[in-house]
């Protein structure tokens, strides 16, 4: 079950998206700047764009950090603060006036001294309400919360199948809705524990991401670059927030299992399994309680250009040596449906080059 992959998808083919069009667009770009030159010297690059009846200004001035004199490292930092507040001869029409608002607010009269300090949070639960347990590790897990984890085990296939499971390889047809339509393929490589191959390909051109342990990097039509470590771990990151992975690893990981209610989806009356440990974010897992498989995951992100509640629902559950996989995967954040996928082909367990992570000389 690869939920990390749809996130990993679209950050990656944005970042493509965005390199094609620079290089499409900035001739004709160029060609609708007009430049204008005051008689004070300030240059005026001056875009007309017809399609809102709105106007907004930049100030860019060619002095910085980059300018600072050797063994002055942050005059121009400095200056920048005297600019804007002022000195005696520039920034403010009355410097004395300016400068009250650094005198301490006692000089003014009385001030009262305000207790701002957060409150202890009550973890009380009121009389009469039902709150599902929670725990610091897995030895304080509820036994009920414990015993139906080992339920969603049997749903992956069983402890000894989703054990067995060293490698997967996946090619799989991506449709996505944001952040602009589009249809793609993907061919991916998983060697855990922390070993990713990526290749995306569109009719703009393919690109691929590979992390490894020693090294990470993306290739594409303009060269190969290295990965930047917030992607890099966010690979990492997803797969280890794979429900089979989670599974191999609950013996020597400790995970926090609190059962969190019920919900209906379509004609199952799930029940929530919330799920949360180190290195891994919260979420829950909506489980149909007689096959113990995950029907839909939610947890809350900052991705894919939006903040909030992200749920990936699964279907099309199929078992590839013994394991059961989810080969439809539908991604939604707020409500509003982001892509989806459909595995074609699955391997586990295959032989695994290694040149495939191998980083091209150019």
């Amino acid at each position: 079950m690869r939920h990390f992959k749809a996130v990993l998808m679209t950050v990656a083919i944005a970042a493509f998206m965005v390199t094609r069009a620079t290089a499409q667009d900035l001739a004709s770009f160029d060609k609708r700047v007009s430049v204008r030159k005051l008689s004070n010297g300030l240059t005026l690059l001056v875009l007309e764009r017809p399609e809102a009846p709105v106007f907004s200004f930049f100030t860019f001035v060619d002095a910085g950090s980059a300018q600072d004199p050797k063994g002055a490292t942050g005059l121009a930092h400095m200056f920048e603060h005297m600019a804007f507040k002022g000195t005696e001869n520039i920034g403010t029409t009355d410097y004395g006036k300016a400068s009250d608002f650094d005198q301490p607010l006692s000089k003014y009269g009385t001030v009262q001294t305000i207790d701002i300090k957060t409150p202890e949070l009550n973890t009380e639960p009121a009389a009469g309400s039902s709150v599902p347990a929670q725990s610091s590790g897995a030895e304080g897990n509820s036994p009920e919360a414990t015993e139906f984890f080992e339920k969603v085990v049997e749903g992956l296939g069983g402890r000894q199948n989703v054990t067995a499971v060293k490698s997967l390889m996946e090619k799989a047809s991506l449709s996505l809705q944001k952040p602009q339509p589009m249809e793609l393929t993907t061919e991916q490589t998983v060697v855990l524990p922390d070993t990713l191959r990526q290749t995306m390909s569109m009719a703009m051109g393919s690109m691929t991401m590979v992390v490894t342990p020693l090294t990470s990097w993306i290739s594409t039509p303009g060269g190969v670059h290295d990965l930047p470590s917030s992607q890099r771990d966010s690979a990492l990151r997803d797969i280890d927030e794979s429900p089979w992975v989670m599974a191999q690893r609950a013996g020597t990981s400790k995970l926090t299992l609190a059962i969190a209610g019920q919900e209906k989806l379509g004609g199952v009356d799930t029940k929530i399994l919330a799920v949360s440990g180190s290195g891994i974010r919260p979420v829950k897992w909506y489980v149909d309680p007689a096959s113990g498989r995950i029907l839909r995951s939610s947890m809350q992100v900052a991705e894919l250009g939006e903040t909030g509640d992200k749920v990936t629902d699964f279907s099309d559950f199929r078992t590839v040596a013994g394991v059961v996989f989810p080969f439809k995967q539908t991604v939604s954040i707020n409500g509003r449906i982001f892509g989806s996928v459909q595995t074609t082909e699955l391997q586990v367990n295959m032989p695994v080059d290694p040149a495939l992570f191998e980083r091209p000389a150019k």
